[in-house]
């Protein structure tokens, strides 16, 4: 079965955040003429995953799988 548009894109999203991480492992290499809009992008993107999660938590509950996966 192949993944659904909403878990393509999440993982998309989860490979695009990790690399953004892996990017600011050393702060001191980013310009500071971009510090403060790179803060603001990874904050918003942080915003938006926190609400995805709100949203799927019913979801989840119902499903309750978590409980298998401990």
């Amino acid at each position: 079965m192949a993944p659904s548009d909403a878990m393509t894109k999440a993982r998309l999203a989860e490979a695009a955040c990790l690399a953004a991480a892996a990017a600011v492992q050393d702060p001191d290499e980013v310009p500071t003429s971009e510090a403060v809009q790179l803060y603001e992008t990874l904050e918003r993107a942080g915003r938006a995953i926190a609400a995805g999660k709100t949203l799927l938590a019913k979801r989840v509950a119902a499903g309750r799988e978590w409980r298998r996966k401990g």
